[in-house]
């Protein structure tokens, strides 16, 4: 039931074709593909997962296009994982700020070079914290019983990786056995 007004706001400036199956501006939908313009505007997102689809979007192309985010970025760190993700496949993504008398004009200009290309190894892919995080915060409240994660690590690029050291203020035993 999650909505996207941001994505689909910025989807249809860049002329994509839009057809909801369920609510308007809500999932499922049909995308009609357009020919990226040179700077994309992403206004006001509502998660970090609107600006990596963009950026993964533009990274397909050959050459040079701009997503320009007026707003802050919820969960920022996750941008900076799909950067890392896009970097191992060639492609560059550069951010500066963009600066605004208004602090709701504020935001951040990226700036993205593509295409993709495969890797010429394989890549490993990290297990999903977000919902490592549910299950280890469960955990606290089975009353003492061990739960178990398996290939998190403190090595995890993720932010929500951090519940481990929240956890651990807490006073949980929160060791690292990966």
């Amino acid at each position: 039931r999650r909505s996207s007004p941001a994505l689909f706001r910025a989807l249809r400036g860049a002329g994509v074709g839009i057809e909801h199956g369920g609510t308007d501006d809500g999932w499922p939908v049909l995308l009609t593909a357009a020919a990226p313009p040179e700077v994309l505007d992403l206004d006001a997102p509502t998660s970090s997962q609107e600006v990596s689809a963009l950026l993964l979007a533009l990274a397909v192309h050959s050459g040079e296009r701009r997503l320009r985010v007026i707003g802050g970025i919820p969960s920022r760190g996750y941008v900076d994982v799909t950067r890392s993700v896009l970097a191992a496949f060639g492609a560059s993504v550069r951010s500066e700020p963009v600066a605004s008398d208004r602090a709701e004009g504020s935001g951040e200009l990226f700036t993205v070079r593509g295409p993709l290309t495969p890797p010429p190894d394989p890549l490993h892919c990290e297990s999903d914290a977000s919902s490592a995080a549910v299950a280890l915060a469960a955990g606290v409240l089975t009353g003492g019983h061990e739960v178990v994660v398996r290939g998190g690590g403190t090595a995890s690029r993720q932010p929500d990786a951090a519940v481990v050291g929240a956890l651990a203020a807490f006073g949980c035993d929160t060791s690292d056995s990966d």
